[in-house]
């Protein structure tokens, strides 16, 4: 795992089955998803908590990732909508794409947790209609405009997201585990105590 140092503090969480590791660390970390076997978009759990931005404020979310694992057939994707946990995340538009040129310059799986939406430099393209080649690990990141919780709702969560495409011409639906746990910065207590094993 390939860390670069960005803000205050960053917990980054790598969730396999039921047990879980929490790596604490003072950065924003960069992960790969990988294809997973008989997965075409990919798989794996990961995910970040994060207490660096203001209640109230908007920021751009950027964990998950896009790639193709079939060696010989591309993908059209149809949507992208994230998997809202509890408690909720106010998502303040649709998941967009950034990529291909982004993954090519940052690396695979590199992630975002930037203020503001939208990210002043970053092209941005619709998810519906876009077409990943086969063979591609990672050829996109999906971005989302999030709201920092209040000071009194004190947490929010996305759980991962639902990709819906097509593949032959017949549709797929794939379910993500990329989570993002988002405090603000005036009330950390819950990200201090988050336990990606105990149940929301």
């Amino acid at each position: 795992m390939t860390v670069v140092t960005h803000r205050r503090r960053v917990r980054l969480l790598v969730i396999s089955g039921t047990a879980g590791i929490v790596a604490a660390v003072v950065a924003v970390g960069v992960l790969a998803l990988q294809p997973q076997p008989g997965s075409v978009i990919g798989g794996g759990s990961a995910g970040v908590v994060v207490d660096a931005f203001p209640a109230g404020s908007t920021v751009t979310y950027g964990l998950q990732t896009i790639g193709n694992g079939d060696p010989e057939r591309a993908i059209e994707l149809i949507s992208i909508e994230p998997r809202i946990g509890t408690p909720s995340l106010d998502v303040r538009g649709p998941a967009m794409l950034a990529g291909p040129d982004r993954v090519d310059v940052l690396g695979a799986g590199m992630f975002d947790v930037l203020p503001g939406w939208p990210i002043a430099g970053l092209e941005l393209s619709a998810v519906s209609g876009t077409t990943v080649a086969a063979g591609i690990e990672t050829a996109y990141e999906v971005v989302v405009p999030v709201t920092v919780p209040t000071v009194e709702e004190g947490m929010g969560r996305i759980d991962g997201f639902t990709i819906l495409y097509t593949l032959d011409g017949r549709r797929y639906t794939e379910t993500t585990s990329m989570t993002l746990v988002l405090c603000p910065l005036e009330n950390t207590a819950r990200c201090d105590a988050f336990d990606p094993n105990s149940e929301p």
